[in-house]
């Protein structure tokens, strides 16, 4: 069943898988592509969530335009922002191996791009693009 107007609550990008047996289920999770080739699931998001629910963040954030608020009004980059909030729940250093993390993640995901012929997986036919632009360029 498709629910398109319908979104998960932690991520649009998400989908819930239900296990059946005679008919009963006995099984159900979900699952959010958060971006970066990164799959988080709900379970870890909510214990995640329950962990900072005392931790006072010196920009707490819901909505775009608060950040938007702060950036204006601290004179300071989203990034700043960003990395004054994380420093709250993580040092220095995990940020850091984490940010180099998924900058290796998208050097590879370039690299495998822009040497690959064909069409993208997935069986909707689409053309790969990169290959042929890296090749130009050349």
């Amino acid at each position: 069943m498709y629910l398109i107007k319908e979104f998960l609550p932690y991520h649009p990008n998400g989908i819930t898988f239900k296990g059946f047996c005679n008919g009963m289920e006995i099984s159900n999770q979900t699952f959010y592509s958060i971006g970066g080739g990164f799959v988080v699931q709900e379970n870890a998001i909510m214990e995640q969530q329950v962990l900072h629910d005392d931790v006072r963040f010196p920009y707490p954030i819901s909505k775009a335009d608060e950040l938007a608020s702060y950036c204006e009004r601290e004179n300071m980059c989203i990034s700043d922002i960003v990395l004054k909030n994380e420093l709250v729940v993580k040092k220095a250093d995990k940020i850091d191996f984490e940010l180099k993390r998924i900058w290796q993640v998208m050097l590879e995901s370039m690299y495998l791009g822009c040497h690959t012929e064909g069409e993208l997986p997935g069986g909707l036919h689409v053309k790969r693009r990169a290959f042929d632009t890296h090749a130009k360029l050349i």
